[in-house]
């Protein structure tokens, strides 16, 4: 896959339909990083698309749009931490 746009984390994991993508690290400088997201946390949902792995990621940022804002959402452990974030343009 090619992409013009990422997100600016790093996944955690390929696993195929889990409970949200792990987040493995965050490019530093990233508009998402001033959401909060950090390593270990469980991206769920991005604009209206659920996130369960890394393929519903991949999937929602061949159809996004540059400096578009989205609204993130993400898991720590139990809560649930909303933010919004605009994507990484190569």
């Amino acid at each position: 896959y090619s992409f013009k746009l990422r997100l600016g984390i790093m996944p955690g994991g390929y696993d195929r339909g889990g409970d949200g993508l792990l987040v493995g690290g965050v490019q530093k400088g990233a508009p998402v990083e001033k959401t909060g997201i950090r390593e270990g946390d469980k991206l769920v949902q991005i604009g209206d698309q659920n996130v369960s792995d890394i393929y519903d990621l991949m999937e929602f940022l061949g159809d996004a749009e540059p400096r578009t804002e989205y609204r993130i959402v993400f898991m720590r452990g139990k809560d649930r931490i909303t933010g919004i974030t605009t994507l990484v343009t190569d």
